[in-house]
């Protein structure tokens, strides 16, 4: 008897370290930065916040610990370096993982703060690849018009209400046999049949700002013609049907806007679909140039 109280009376003694290592070892926030994630290697950004302060753990330097696990079990560690995508942007922590599985992942983040053990979990999705070339793959390239086959025309070749000139100097064929990093877009304000067409070439716009030698290549994925007023792009043949041009379907898109980076040898870096969160498309940049927006 004496024996099993004493047990009882370690074991009570046991529980309240135990459940100050319980309290340690929470004590983050974390948030998904990054929304799109493919088979290969991708970035995954990540917002980490003291969740008593509601600091962002970005702004103090704090070294993070990175667990991913993917649907088997099978996991992979990183330690994310902090880095500023844009010229006023906010720091995030990136961790550029293979993550080869598709499914859901199990994201683990410790760091320790003032000689204390913290920690918070999150999620993400690796999605399948839609019939686009996968990551870390070869593109098929594209015979995209210029601003050469339209005279200068810009509104002969792009629906973009205030089309940049950068955007239509090269063909992507020509880039990727110059050996451009290359950021190529797929989108249309002419024909929109979903809410988020449109709004790639809006980021692409705000990019050129921070990466002003970047080539990005933006070319309509329909087959279009000047209307009757001569003033502005439609569908060829008029009203339809939608038909996907040469390059959009050697890309493997059916509907846009698709964004894909590449890199110098030409192959697939990351791409996004879809409503295009700005951060990730910069983070993906990083990957194929060394050069960085001021204060990044």
């Amino acid at each position: 008897m004496r024996a099993l109280m004493a047990a009882m009376a370690l074991l009570l003694l046991a529980l309240p370290a135990i459940a100050a290592n319980d309290e340690a070892e929470g004590g983050l926030d974390v948030i998904i930065g990054s929304t799109q994630h493919w088979v290969g290697t991708n970035d995954v950004l990540l917002n980490v916040y003291d969740s008593t302060t509601g600091e962002p753990l970005a702004d103090t330097g704090v070294e993070l610990r990175v667990r991913l696990t993917g649907p088997d079990g099978r996991g992979i560690t990183a330690r994310p370096a902090v880095e500023q995508f844009a010229t006023y942007g906010r720091r995030m922590y990136r961790a550029r993982v293979p993550l080869e599985q598709l499914g859901a992942w199990d994201v683990h983040v410790s760091a320790t703060i003032d000689g204390q053990p913290y920690a918070g979990d999150s999620s993400l999705e690796v999605s399948p690849d839609e019939g686009t070339p996968a990551l870390g793959s070869m593109v098929p390239g594209g015979a995209t018009p210029t601003m050469r086959d339209a005279h200068s025309l810009m509104h002969h070749i792009s629906s973009d209400p205030e089309p940049l000139t950068a955007f239509y100097t090269w063909t992507l064929d020509s880039a990727l046999a110059q050996n451009q990093p290359t950021v190529f877009v797929l989108d249309s304000y002419a024909f929109r049949p979903n809410a988020a067409c449109g709004g790639a070439l809006g980021i692409l716009h705000e990019v050129f700002i921070d990466y002003p030698g970047l080539t990005i290549i933006h070319a309509e994925p329909w087959h279009m013609a000047m209307g009757s007023d001569g003033h502005m792009l439609e569908l060829d043949p008029p009203g339809g049907p939608a038909v996907l041009t040469d390059y959009a379907e050697a890309w493997g898109i059916e509907e846009p806007p698709w964004v894909f980076v590449i890199d110098r040898d030409g192959r697939l870096q990351a791409k996004f679909t879809g409503v295009i969160g700005s951060d990730e498309l910069r983070a993906a940049i990083t990957s194929v140039t060394p050069w960085r927006p001021v204060g990044g």
